[in-house]
C-alpha cells in the first residue's frame, strides 16, 4: 500500500512489483495471484471484457488490475479467445470513497493508463468506467 501513495511512482507489472518487494511480501503477492479473485472480478464474453473494481480497496484493485493485464495479454495471444468487440474497466465513481467523488481506484487506473499508453479513455456515458476497443487493447498488449 505505501507503493501507491505516490501514484506517479508505482510499479506496472506484476514482475516489476515482485521485484520490488522483500520476502514474505512477495510470497504474499503470488499467493494473492494465484487466488481465483480475478476470475470473479472479471468477464470475458465476445462482446466485452469487463474488470469490475467497483468497491474495492485500493490495494485490491491494484494487484488486480495487474493479474489482468498479464491474463489479457496471454488470452490474446493464446488464440482460443475471441477478441471482445470492448473492453470495460468499472472503477466507480467515488460515491462511497472517503472524500465523496474521489474514487481512489479510478486515479489509481487512470495514472495506469496514463504510464503505459494503454488505449483506454474514460466513457462518455459513465465517468466510472474506462473503454477500449478490443483490437486495439489486443494490439497494445501483444
Amino acid at each position: 500500500m505505501s507503493m501507491l501513495q505516490d501514484l506517479n511512482d508505482f510499479p506496472v507489472s506484476i514482475t516489476e512489483l515482485t521485484g520490488s518487494l522483500n520476502g514474505d511480501e512477495v510470497l504474499l503477492v503470488e499467493e494473492l495471484v494465484e487466488s481465483c479473485v480475478l476470475n470473479e472480478a472479471m468477464e470475458w464474453n465476445s462482446m466485452e471484457v469487463k474488470l469490475d473494481l467497483h468497491g474495492m480497496h485500493l490495494g485490491s484493485a491494484y494487484l488486480i488490475t495487474l493479474q489482468w493485464m498479464e491474463e489479457m495479454r496471454f488470452r490474446f495471444s493464446d488464440g482460443n479467445y475471441a477478441i471482445p468487440a470492448e473492453v470495460t474497466v468499472v472503477c466507480g465513481l467515488g460515491k462511497h470513497s472517503s472524500v465523496r467523488g474521489e474514487s481512489p481506484v479510478k486515479a489509481m487506473v487512470k495514472k495506469m493508463v496514463i504510464r503505459t499508453n494503454c488505449p483506454l479513455r474514460i466513457d462518455r456515458n459513465n465517468i466510472g468506467c474506462f473503454v477500449g476497443k478490443g483490437h486495439v487493447v489486443k494490439n497494445w498488449l501483444c
